[in-house]
């Protein structure tokens, strides 16, 4: 009977249906104590549930940790209903639900009771810019309340468009905001604009700004080269960025994101069809010498950050502008006839244009220094006579000697060194975008650079991958390649695989 339970318990852990739960409860008191506190999670997606079942059912499930009530018909009251009756509860899912903007007063809840909730999914639900100002406008209600970090995901909501409407609550500067948005997914939602990223990230701080670490920007067809220059100047923190199906963003806007977040480890620019080898320049690092480029960058940060003055043709005549008095051979004369002066309103001064400080870049010779740090690039050794002619894949010391690249000079003004991940397919590169992130990436652990119309070629996929495959062998983890659909790369794996025992390589579409 002991091992009847022990499997029971295990099988509790690792399901979410209800009807299990149900199942287990009938069998013994055994049964449902094991049922108690196994069963963590729930999923009611899909089916007919109300706010009136989960709030008598609720009482029973203080040990949940995750429900999931997606496509269902409760309301705005569900939020409310959880947060007062588990509190344990860590994760909640509304995708599809009809809600409104007004379930932003339940977050005020949060502070009532002890909740433990910190992620909250609203995807495809009817949601506004009034439910994110209002979000951000809720205050800490004591000085000693430590901030909450949320996980938001509002994927294909329609309405979130341009900022419109304000919130009906005002932010009161002087107190802490309750509410620090960690993870922020607008997925889908193919009409958000720069304008609305901006509201979010430079006018709703610190809500969505302080500790955001990952952005998801999925397939939002509406942002350009100034919604990444928005990106890079309000979160310089940024660890995750995914920008998959933005086709308006160009070079100019990598190199703004590459030039503020210097902390980035995952970047996924694919199907950003504008994108060149340039934009793998500015990942690495590597010093841009294309002035017309550089050009572009610095307009679209003078545009951002609101350097640009206004025209002085929209000035008009202060109703304060100080009296002065003017000689003149006519003068007033006043009731005891003594003359005054006639007195006109002086100009008033237009203040010089403010012209943006540009500094020349720093540079840094590495001429003297490896490809790779800690590890310098390196490549296999030609065998001896009478050996084969591949090295023998063996679990036996590799013996490596520097491989011969062109140098490329570095600079300090932008690039991602610590980048471990790459998704930078669909785009046409060359293999001068190898050279380039073999230079500047030496922690990259995972490259995809799958597509149609790639000019990448078997030799490139040679001469330089091994160089990120064995930067990763020494350090005892794996490197991962995904290729695909690209027409010249025949007949290079089984080489990579003689050459890199570690390298993982896999075909996507």
């Amino acid at each position: 009977m002991e091992q009847f339970y022990s499997v029971l318990s295990i099988l509790c852990r690792h399901s979410d249906d209800h009807e299990l739960y149900l199942l287990v409860s009938s069998i013994s008191k055994t049964a449902i104590t094991i049922a108690k506190t196994c069963f963590t999670r729930f999923n009611f997606s899909h089916k007919m549930i109300t706010d009136t079942i989960i709030s008598k059912a609720c009482v029973r499930w203080t040990h949940i940790s995750s429900l999931n009530l997606a496509y269902t018909q409760v309301t705005n009251k569900i939020l409310e209903i959880l947060i007062k009756n588990m509190p344990q509860l860590e994760s909640v899912g509304l995708a599809g639900c009809t809600l409104s903007d007004d379930i932003s007063l339940a977050f005020r809840q949060l502070f009532i009771s002890p909740s433990r909730l910190s992620s909250i999914d609203f995807s495809e639900t009817q949601l506004s810019d009034i439910f994110l100002a209002t979000v951000a406008a809720t205050p800490v209600s004591t000085i000693k309340q430590r901030p909450l970090e949320m996980t938001l995901h509002m994927s294909n909501c329609s309405k979130i468009t341009n900022p419109k409407k304000s919130s009906p609550f005002e932010r009161d500067e002087k107190r802490a905001s309750a509410f620090l948005v960690k993870d922020l997914s607008f997925s889908n939602c193919m009409d958000l604009s720069n304008r609305m990223l901006s509201f979010l990230l430079r006018n709703l701080t610190p809500t969505f700004n302080a500790v955001l670490h990952n952005l998801d920007l999925t397939n939002c067809a509406a942002i350009t080269d100034e919604g990444c220059a928005i990106i890079a100047t309000s979160c310089p923190n940024l660890q995750k960025l995914v920008l998959w199906g933005c086709q308006l963003i160009s070079d100019a806007g990598i190199s703004a994101i590459c030039r503020r977040c210097r902390a980035l480890t995952h970047l996924d620019v694919t199907n950003c069809r504008k994108l060149t080898d340039s934009a793998c320049m500015f990942i690495s690092g590597v010093v841009c010498e294309d002035p017309q480029l550089s050009k572009a960058h610095q307009h679209l940060f003078t545009l951002v950050e609101g350097v640009r003055p206004k025209a002085t043709k929209k000035l008009s005549r202060s109703a304060t502008a100080p009296l002065t008095p003017v000689s003149n051979d006519e003068t007033a004369k006043g009731p005891d006839s003594s003359p005054k002066p006639k007195l006109k309103r002086a100009k008033p001064k237009v203040p010089e244009p403010i012209r943006p400080k540009i500094l020349p870049p720093q540079f840094v010779d590495i001429s003297h220094m490896p490809l790779l740090s800690p590890t310098s690039a390196i490549s296999p050794m030609s065998p001896s006579k009478g050996q084969h002619d591949f090295p023998n894949p063996s679990p036996s010391p590799m013996i490596y000697e520097i491989a011969d690249v062109k140098e490329h000079t570095m600079t300090t003004d932008y690039g991602c060194p610590c980048l471990q991940t790459l998704v930078i397919g669909k785009i046409e590169l060359t293999n001068q975008s190898l050279s380039y992130l073999t230079t500047g990436c030496p922690l990259l652990s995972t490259l995809d650079i799958h597509s149609t119309a790639s000019e990448i070629d078997a030799s490139g996929l040679v001469h330089y991958i091994p160089k990120f495959a064995v930067a990763q062998h020494n350090g005892g983890s794996e490197f991962t390649l995904l290729v695909g659909g690209m027409p010249k790369i025949t007949g290079f794996t089984r080489k990579l695989k003689r050459l890199c025992p570690n390298l993982n390589v896999k075909f996507g579409q």
